[in-house]
């Protein structure tokens, strides 16, 4: 598996930067067709590892970078429950912060 530093830049292929679908590299493509790893297996606990030591090299932080296994919304319910006590200021502009309103409505805070 390569490092961050080490993954070459395509120029073949549109990067796009949107919620989905996006063009998926064919090592991406050829890495999912291999047997799913339990998430109690110790090959797991070593990946997990990685991505969490390699994420907070990406993002160039110390901080603790947080990986969600959950859809968008899961991961702004997530941010409401654990992150607002009580109120939220909300600006809706579009369809995801309109979403992220809602959520907060729906989790019993006071969302503005």
């Amino acid at each position: 598996m390569r490092t961050i530093d080490e993954h070459p830049v395509r120029r073949d292929v549109p990067r796009l930067f949107i919620p989905g679908p996006v063009e998926v590299e064919e090592e991406i493509l050829q890495a999912m067709t291999r047997p799913m790893i339990g998430h109690r297996a110790p090959e797991f606990t070593v990946l997990g590892e990685a991505l969490h030591r390699d994420s907070k090299r990406f993002f160039r932080t110390e901080n603790p970078v947080y990986i969600l296994t959950s859809s968008g919304t899961g991961g702004m319910e997530t941010a409401v429950r654990n992150g607002v006590r009580e109120n939220v200021l909300c600006f809706v502009n579009g369809a995801f912060s309109d979403r992220f309103y809602k959520v907060c409505v729906a989790n019993g805070k006071n969302a503005t």
